[in-house]
C-alpha cells in the first residue's frame, strides 16, 4: 500500500518476463538435440524414441530432491486486523500447518475484537503494533505517534496479550523522525521485503501466491492482510504460499523480538523404548528416538545421558552420554545403548535416557524410559473363587479367598489386592479390605480373608470381587475372584387382613380399604396377584369386581387394597365377599383370604332377595 509495493511488483513482473525467455530457450535447444537424434537414429529403438519426441517431448528429468529448510527461513506478516471474519479463518489455516505468524494489529480493532487477540497470542503467535487508527505516522506529531502507539498497546494489554514491542507503520510511510520516535519508546520498527499486494480488490488466490513464491528468499517477511475486503482470496492462497514455499526447501520461522527473521525453534521429543533383556553374557542394542517438532534452517543439538531407575549401569545396561546434532532440515536422530543380559528372575526394570543442553530448539518431552523386558520364567499366580453364607443379622463371617503361585520362587513374592463391589455391597454386606499379600521364597499359598456381614433379609445371593494388582516378581493369569455370600433368609409371609364397610344407600358407592403385609422387608421386589370371589355379595350388585397384581419395593412392607361397594335401599342382612392372595414371587402367602363384610343399614321391611330368606315364587 505504498510506492514501493508498486515498484517491487514491477520487479516481479520483470523476473517472470524473463523466466519466460529462458524457459523458451530451453525449449528451442530441446528441439535441436531432439532432430539431431533423428538424424543418427540407427535401431528401432531410436526411432521409437523419436516418435515419442515428436508426439510430446521427452519426459522431465526427475527434479532434485529438496531438503527441507535448506534454502533458509521466511516469515509470514498480517497487517489491519483482527477482523470479526476473516482473522479467525486465517488462525485455522496457520494451525492446520502449524506456522506461526505476526499479526500487526490496529489498536481500535483490538479493543473491539479482543478475544481474537488473544487466541492469537494463545496459539503461539506474535502480536505487534500497527497504530490504532491505522493512521500516516509521517503526517502526525511526535506526541501524536507516541499516543497512537500506547494506545494500541494499551489494548493489547487488556487482550491478554503481551506489550507489543514491534510497529509497522501503515502504509509503509517512515521517515528518520518518526523512527526516532518509535524507538524512543523502546520500539522497532518493521516493514517488509515480499509483498503481493494481496490488498488490491480483485486480486485472486492463485496471482498473490504467484507473486509469494516467485520472491522467495532467506529472510523474507511476506506482507499479506487480514483485515481488508479481499482478505478472503488471502486466506485461499495461505496453503499455497506455506507448502510451495517449503516445497522449495523454505522454513518458516516468525520475527524475533527486533523484528528479524528468526530460524524456527523447534521441540525436541524422545521416545520410550523397550528391549528383551537377553540370556547372561550377552548385550542387546536398544534405540530412542528423538525427532523435532519440525525441521530449522540452521543446525541445531541437544545433549543427553542415561540415568539408573530400576535398572543399574553396568549391572543391567551400559551408562551413556553425548551430543546429538540435526543439520539443516533434519528431524530424527536415535539414541543406542547396549542392555545386559542375565538369567536372574526378576521383574522388569527401567531406566532413563534424559535430554539436556539444547541449542537452537527446545525441549518439550525430555525423558525417555527405556523398559528391560525380563525373559527369565516367573512363577504364575492366580485367585480362586469362594462362597460363604450370609449369616443371621448382627453376626459376622470370614470367607479365605485363595491365591496360588505355579510353583515356589526362590524370592519374596508379592501383590497388592482390594476388593470391589459387585451386587454386594461393601459396608452393607461385607468389609471392604485391601492390602498386599507375602509369600516368602518356597510358599505356594496365601489367601486374602474378608469379613462378611450378616442380616434377615431375604435376598438374591450376592457378589462382590478381589482384584490382584501390582504383581512382584510374578506374572498374574487370573487376577480377579468372585466371592459369592449365599443368602440364608427365609421368604416372606404374606397375609390380608379382613375388612366391613357400611353398604350405603342406592345409587351411592363407599369403598372399603384392606392392608397387605408382608412379614419381614424383602431385598428384593415382592408381588402378588389379588383377586375378589363373590360369598353371599355379587360382584356387579354389591360391589366392583377386582383383579390386581401388588408389587412390594425392597424394604416396603405395606400395600392398600380399594375396593368399591354399591349401596342400595333393601333391607336385606349382612352380606361377604372374599379377597384372596395367590401367585406370590419371592414371598410365600401366610393368611391369604380375607373377608369384606358389607354391613346392611336399611331398615326391615319386605324381605330382599340376596338376604338369604326364602321367598315365594310369583
Amino acid at each position: 500500500m505504498s510506492v514501493q509495493v508498486r515498484a517491487g511488483s514491477r520487479r516481479q513482473g520483470a523476473t517472470a518476463a524473463g523466466h519466460l525467455c529462458a524457459t523458451a530457450r530451453r525449449h528451442r535447444s530441446d528441439r535441436a538435440v531432439a532432430s539431431a537424434t533423428l538424424a543418427a537414429a540407427r535401431s528401432s529403438l531410436v526411432l521409437l524414441l523419436v516418435a515419442a519426441v515428436l508426439l510430446g517431448g521427452l519426459p522431465p528429468a526427475p527434479a532434485a530432491a529438496v531438503t527441507p529448510c535448506s534454502r533458509g527461513t521466511l516469515a509470514l506478516t498480517f497487517d489491519d486486523g483482527p477482523h470479526a471474519r476473516y482473522t479467525a479463518q486465517v488462525l485455522d489455516a496457520l494451525a492446520r500447518r502449524r506456522v506461526s505468524a505476526t499479526f500487526f494489529q490496529v489498536g481500535q480493532n483490538i479493543a473491539r475484537l479482543p478475544a481474537l487477540t488473544r487466541r492469537a497470542h494463545n496459539e503461539g503467535h506474535r502480536v505487534a503494533n500497527h497504530t490504532y487508527r491505522h493512521e500516516n505516522l509521517t503526517r502526525l506529531s511526535d506526541a501524536a505517534i507516541r499516543d497512537t502507539l500506547r494506545r494500541t498497546n494499551r489494548a493489547a494489554r487488556n487482550a491478554n496479550a503481551p506489550t507489543p514491542t514491534l510497529v509497522r507503520p501503515p502504509y509503509g510511510a517512515t521517515s528518520t523522525r518518526v523512527r526516532s520516535v518509535i524507538e524512543g519508546l523502546g520500539m522497532r520498527q518493521v516493514r517488509w521485503n515480499i509483498d503481493p499486494q494481496d490488498w488490491r480488490s480483485g486480486r485472486s488466490s492463485s496471482t498473490i501466491t504467484r507473486l509469494v513464491l516467485s520472491n522467495l528468499r532467506d529472510g523474507g517477511n511476506i506482507l499479506l492482510h487480514d483485515g481488508v475486503a479481499n482478505a478472503p482470496d488471502t486466506i485461499a492462497a495461505l496453503p499455497g504460499i506455506i507448502d510451495g514455499a517449503r516445497a522449495r526447501g523454505y522454513c518458516f520461522g516468525n520475527l524475533d523480538a527486533r523484528g528479524r527473521v528468526a530460524p524456527p525453534v523447534p521441540r525436541a521429543r524422545i521416545s520410550d523404548a523397550e528391549v528383551v533383556e537377553g540370556p547372561a553374557g550377552t548385550s542387546t542394542r536398544v534405540e530412542l528416538t528423538v525427532r523435532l517438532s519440525e525441521p530449522t534452517s540452521r543446525q541445531v543439538s541437544v545433549g543427553f545421558r542415561t540415568r539408573d531407575g530400576t535398572a543399574v549401569a553396568g549391572l543391567d545396561y551400559r551408562a551413556h552420554s553425548g551430543t546429538l546434532t540435526f543439520a539443516v532440515g533434519q528431524t530424527t536422530r536415535r539414541i543406542v545403548v547396549r542392555v545386559l543380559g542375565d538369567e536372574l528372575d526378576e521383574a522388569h526394570e527401567k531406566f532413563r535416557v534424559v535430554l539436556g543442553s539444547p541449542s537452537g530448539l527446545t525441549i518439550g518431552r525430555g525423558t525417555g524410559t527405556v523398559t528391560i523386558i525380563d525373559d527369565d520364567p516367573k512363577p504364575r499366580m492366580r485367585i480362586a473363587d469362594a462362597s460363604v453364607t450370609e449369616g443371621a443379622a448382627g453376626t459376622t463371617t470370614t470367607v479365605d479367598v485363595p491365591v496360588r503361585l505355579s510353583a515356589p520362587s526362590g524370592r519374596t513374592v508379592t501383590v497388592d489386592f482390594a476388593t470391589a463391589d459387585g451386587t454386594a455391597t461393601a459396608g452393607r454386606d461385607y468389609v471392604a479390605t485391601s492390602g498386599t499379600l507375602t509369600f516368602a521364597p518356597g510358599t505356594t499359598r496365601r489367601n486374602v480373608r474378608v469379613t462378611v456381614l450378616g442380616d434377615a433379609l431375604d435376598e438374591p445371593d450376592e457378589a462382590f470381587v478381589v482384584h490382584l494388582r501390582n504383581p512382584s516378581r510374578a506374572k498374574v493369569t487370573r487376577g480377579t475372584a468372585t466371592v459369592t455370600i449365599v443368602d440364608d433368609d427365609p421368604a416372606p409371609a404374606l397375609s390380608v387382613a379382613d375388612a366391613s364397610v357400611a353398604e350405603g344407600a342406592a345409587g351411592t358407592t363407599s369403598t372399603v380399604t384392606l392392608p397387605v403385609r408382608l412379614s419381614a422387608a424383602s431385598g428384593r421386589p415382592v408381588t402378588v396377584t389379588v383377586a375378589t370371589a363373590d360369598g353371599t355379595a355379587t360382584a356387579g350388585r354389591d360391589y366392583v369386581a377386582l383383579t390386581t397384581t401388588l408389587t412390594f419395593a425392597p424394604g416396603e412392607r405395606r400395600k392398600d387394597i380399594t375396593i368399591t361397594v354399591l349401596g342400595d335401599d333393601e333391607h336385606e342382612g349382612d352380606e361377604t365377599f372374599q379377597v384372596l392372595l395367590s401367585s406370590p414371587q419371592h414371598a410365600v402367602v401366610g393368611r391369604g383370604v380375607a373377608t369384606v363384610t358389607i354391613l346392611d343399614d336399611d331398615p326391615p321391611g319386605e324381605p330382599a332377595s340376596g338376604t338369604g330368606v326364602q321367598r315365594d315364587e310369583p
